[in-house]
């Protein structure tokens, strides 16, 4: 049979294009503010919320969640959402930063992945697990190690720290080409420095990563026996 994906907050549809070259079939779902129409001639997309756009139940294999949750007004009413659309035993696959993490204590409110107002909600793996637990999964795997996340975030949130850029996350905003009024030497400067800050980024993920207090939460997920 051939395996249903669904990848919620799919963006531009990346993800969903790797799968369906593994011949599964791919849904997407949006927010309708994201100003994206398309993604693929053989993906089901659709923009709005998860409960009124209707998609069968138990009707997916995997479900992709990936640095969303945090993002939504009721995550675990999504997640009860989520749980009712996947089939017996399906897999749900979740990133999300680490509230408990030891980058988050050390810079506090210039904490990249802080990320005010965007990010309404925050988890610890203990509250993350609890949430999922309630809601009838069987958590498979977690872990704190992401290295993309992980090392940037450091990067970026020393910068923060130490006033690097106009405002808060400026290396970020120039690197998505977000900037305004930006010149190429200070993107060039905050490039050097980045590379500067990228040994001491790297020790603090292995030994972050190392007591599980990394700076981005994934998890593996099964579907349980029942909705609790």
């Amino acid at each position: 049979m051939t395996p249903r994906v669904l990848d919620i907050g799919c963006g531009r549809g990346t993800l969903l294009q790797a799968f369906e070259k593994f011949g599964c079939r791919c849904t997407g779902v949006e927010h309708d503010s994201i100003p994206i129409d398309h993604i693929g001639a053989n993906i089901d997309f659709h923009k709005g919320e998860l409960r009124q756009i209707g998609l069968p139940q138990e009707h997916f294999d995997i479900i992709v969640i990936w640095h969303v949750l945090e993002h939504l007004r009721n995550p675990v009413d999504n997640l009860r959402q989520v749980f009712e659309l996947l089939r017996p035993n399906g897999l749900l696959a979740l990133a999300v930063p680490n509230f408990g993490s030891f980058q988050s204590r050390l810079f506090r409110q210039h904490w990249f992945h802080l990320d005010l107002p965007r990010h309404i909600h925050h988890f610890s793996p203990e509250t993350l697990s609890r949430c999922l637990e309630d809601v009838g999964f069987l958590v498979t795997s977690l872990s704190t190690y992401s290295l993309e996340q992980n090392l940037f975030g450091f990067v970026q949130s020393l910068e923060n720290k130490i006033g690097l850029g106009r405002d808060p996350n400026r290396f970020y905003a120039l690197l998505r080409n977000r900037g305004t009024g930006s010149s190429p030497w200070e993107l060039l400067l905050l490039m050097v420095l980045s590379t500067m800050f990228m040994p001491v980024a790297a020790v603090e993920y292995m030994l972050s990563g190392v007591l599980g207090a990394g700076a981005t939460i994934r998890v593996s997920a099964r579907k349980g026996d029942g909705l609790k």
